[in-house]
């Protein structure tokens, strides 16, 4: 999973895999953090009861629903679900040194059992870093 998709991976609690490879996780899921980020892209419109227009940097505009904004109010900590996942799996979390999106995190309440790696690259792990990124998944998988 990466970004956000590691926390639908650690709500899904899927079983029987043996290993789990989480890139650029979000350890911080407070909506007035995203709310902050996104109102300095201009076009970003944010509306919690009805549609959400959020253009980042990249040009794409993501239209979010109020759903998005009331379920992601009722989540646990990250830190939780992430630990419970690594119950189910070995958890590899992956992060980007210079995560332009993240930023860095404090990873005291994150379970011993998951192992932390740190690769330079941004959130997306463009360019040359995206290759690192590929090495070091394929020498995991290994």
């Amino acid at each position: 999973g990466h970004s956000q998709g590691t926390v639908i991976a650690a709500l899904a609690k899927p079983t029987g895999i043996r290993k789990s490879i989480m890139t650029a996780p979000v350890f911080d899921m407070r909506i007035e953090r995203t709310i902050e980020r996104h109102t300095k892209n201009p076009g970003s419109e944010i509306n919690l009861n009805g549609i959400s227009k959020l253009r980042p940097l990249d040009g794409y505009t993501r239209i979010v629903p109020a759903e998005y904004w009331s379920e992601r109010k009722n989540l646990p900590s990250t830190f939780s679900l992430y630990n419970e996942f690594a119950k189910r799996t070995e958890l590899i979390i992956i992060n980007a040194n210079q995560d332009d999106i993240i930023g860095n995190a404090d990873l005291t309440e994150l379970s011993s059992d998951i192992k932390v790696i740190n690769l330079d690259g941004n959130h997306g792990f463009y360019d040359a870093a995206r290759a690192n990124l590929k090495l070091k998944i394929k020498e995991l998988l290994n």
